[in-house]
């Protein structure tokens, strides 16, 4: 059993706690109520940290080391797949199956760390590979309960290349693999936990976008601008790349018929240069370093519209079938009217659309955006009433402090769930015996 009131948490995360993206601000969100002593993270985010007192270490590639049953397995598949469905290979091919074979090896001074911090359970996600490898690898170093938090739909792609499928093959193999050792899975819908219940045989708690309500107060109106700007903030995927093109093509639509219209992209650099290959051709796109999430209300608040736009390829659908839109909570809380653009059978816009508190296009095209911007622009009245059931609906939904806490309560009940199973089984061997 822990010693102490609160756990000490693992967290092998990608992100590092931050307020610059969304996994970084979700982490700190849903670990609010533990003290940050309480927490040692490893990940492999270059983005500044926000939370000082976090114990962490930043993985690098130079640290990946081969696991050669892993690297036979997959380079196995990958050859089964190429057999059926003929493909070139090429070295980055080589070395993405190298990348996902390995495992992060952790040094004798960060596993001293480890050691000496004594951790109560573990946070992953496990969203590859490489970080499946970790967990099972910590698991069974530190001998302590965990638990998986999936974040994107990662479990059920197929991979549109040889080489994806034969990742994803393996990744499903080693996922399963973890799945079995915890208890119960946290989930970002209810959707996804569903789904996942069915799969894995496993029970789920549901935790996604949190935010003190109490910091976001309805917010003063607008002032008027000449310009009516489209805002969209955060990471930018690949499936959120193919929605928000059309979005910036609506945008060049309207501008070259004499609206005074613009798309600004609040990003990191990283999105930023992706965006940028993407959007040459743009001329009303205007990119703005993504503000800390201290100013990030006063950033939504000068926005006329606030974007969220998905793809409609397959791939973008299985990827968000189940996903949650962590950008979308901030939107709810700054009074500003929202436009959805994406296909309905993803969960973000079927979240939009049942809770009706924003503009949704599920119709893929340049022309149904135009359109709706357009009618947007000249209907402040809509947009007052949109931004204001928004605002109450995140209010009662995506409350920090109660959900920080339910998550935290979550935490504690896996950590000594998995202590007490342990003792009991240990005492019916002793019987036994």
């Amino acid at each position: 059993m822990m010693s102490a009131a609160h756990p000490r948490v693992l967290l092998l995360t990608p992100n590092r706690i931050q307020s610059y993206t969304g996994g970084g601000v979700l982490l700190g969100n849903l670990f609010y109520s533990l003290p940050p002593e309480n927490m040692f993270v490893l990940h492999v985010d270059e983005s500044p940290p926000t939370a000082a007192s976090v114990y962490e270490h930043r993985l690098k590639m130079r640290s990946l080391r081969p696991r050669l049953s892993s690297a036979l397995r997959l380079l196995w598949g990958f050859c089964l797949q190429v057999l059926r469905s003929p493909f070139s290979i090429q070295r980055s091919d080589l070395l993405l199956m190298a990348v996902q074979s390995g495992q992060f090896k952790l040094s004798k001074q960060v596993d001293a760390s480890i050691c000496a911090f004594k951790p109560d359970v573990i946070y992953a996600w496990v969203g590859d590979c490489i970080w499946a490898h970790l967990l099972d690898y910590c698991a069974r170093r530190y001998r302590i309960p965990y638990v998986i938090h999936f974040m994107d739909n990662h479990v059920e792609l197929t991979g549109r290349t040889p080489l994806q499928r034969a990742i994803q093959s393996e990744y499903r193999r080693n996922l399963y693999k973890v799945v079995k050792g915890t208890s119960r899975i946290f989930t970002i819908t209810t959707a996804m936990g569903l789904a996942y219940q069915e799969k894995f045989g496993k029970p789920f708690d549901v935790f996604h976008g949190l935010i003190d309500r109490e910091t976001w107060p309805w917010p003063s109106p607008s002032k008027s601008s000449d310009v009516f700007s489209l805002v969209f903030t955060g990471s930018i995927e690949e499936g959120q790349l193919n929605g928000l093109r059309d979005v910036a093509a609506a945008v060049e639509r309207l501008a070259n018929q004499g609206q005074q219209i613009r798309l600004l992209l609040y990003v990191t650099e990283h999105y930023e240069r992706r965006a940028r290959e993407a959007f040459a051709s743009f001329k009303h796109v205007e990119y703005i370093r993504h503000p800390d999430f201290s100013s990030l209300r006063s950033v939504l608040n000068a926005a006329d519209l606030l974007i969220l736009a998905y793809g409609f390829d397959e791939h973008c659908i299985e990827y968000y079938r189940y996903s949650f839109a962590t950008k979308l909570v901030p939107y709810m809380l700054a009074g500003r009217c929202i436009l959805a653009y994406g296909p309905p059978n993803i969960e973000p816009i079927a979240y939009v659309q049942r809770g009706g508190w924003a503009k949704v296009v599920c119709q893929e095209g340049v022309e149904f955006l135009s359109k709706s911007i357009a009618g947007l622009m000249h209907a402040p009245e809509q947009r007052e009433s949109l931004a204001r059931s928004a605002y109450d609906a995140g209010r009662k939904e995506h409350d920090l402090r109660i959900n920080a806490d339910r998550f935290l309560a979550a935490m504690k009940n896996v950590a000594n769930t998995c202590v007490e199973l342990e003792i009991a089984s240990k005492r019916l061997d002793s019987s036994a015996a």
